[in-house]
């Protein structure tokens, strides 16, 4: 079974920090397609690439650790392992994915998108599917801010295709129920302030 992004991302994390494990992820996406077995070659060198790096033989001469050397690299840590040992060593320009750009189109497949939408306010947390948007709506007092949320999700999703369909659906209603509770306010409001004064006799 293939490895998606995300797993990917976790298994960079133990080996690289911070934003550069998103770009790990995603060259390790456009290398192998998530596929541990991955074989590729042989290259004009004869030599072979393997795993979900794709980490070419000759490092097990390179690698002045000798980790690499002993490594299987069809093993799904080893070959994270390995590929830190070649960022370390190279940075992203030991892979051609990322040279000729390819990894770019993997890395609109961040399912953090969610979360930094809904991060807009604190009252509802990620939402990846309707039913669950739909749970924590309920009693949020910051409207605009879900109307924020809702808008944000939307453009994002549609320029990077990040959003599942449940998370579509749901900023379309976050946006929706936002817009109308909005629109209704000045006219409950005035209700409010006329039951109000009949009640007090004015």
């Amino acid at each position: 079974m293939a490895l998606d992004y995300g797993q990917l991302r976790v298994l960079a994390l133990r080996h690289i920090k911070g934003a550069d494990a998103d770009v790990m992820a995603a060259i390790a996406m456009a290398e192998s397609k998530g596929v541990k077995t991955a074989v590729g070659g042989p290259n004009t060198n004869g030599t072979r690439d393997y795993g979900l790096w794709q980490i070419n033989e000759k490092w097990r001469e390179w690698d002045t650790s000798g980790f690499i050397r002993a490594a299987n690299l069809l093993n799904t840590e080893a070959n994270a392992k390995a590929a830190g040992i070649v960022f370390k060593a190279q940075g992203y320009k030991a892979w051609s994915t990322f040279n000729s750009g390819a990894y770019k189109k993997f890395l609109s497949t961040d399912p953090g998108v969610v979360k930094r939408v809904t991060d807009l306010f604190t009252d509802i947390p990620v939402v990846d599917t309707f039913g669950d948007a739909m749970g924590k709506v309920k009693g949020v007092a910051d409207i605009p801010g879900m109307v924020t949320a809702g808008v944000k999700a939307l453009g994002e999703s549609m320029l990077n295709s990040t959003l599942t369909a449940g998370g579509f659906i749901a900023a379309i209603v976050m946006v929706v129920l936002g817009v109308v509770i909005l629109a209704r306010r000045p006219a409950m409001a005035v209700v409010k302030t006329a039951t109000t004064a009949v009640t007090k006799g004015v």
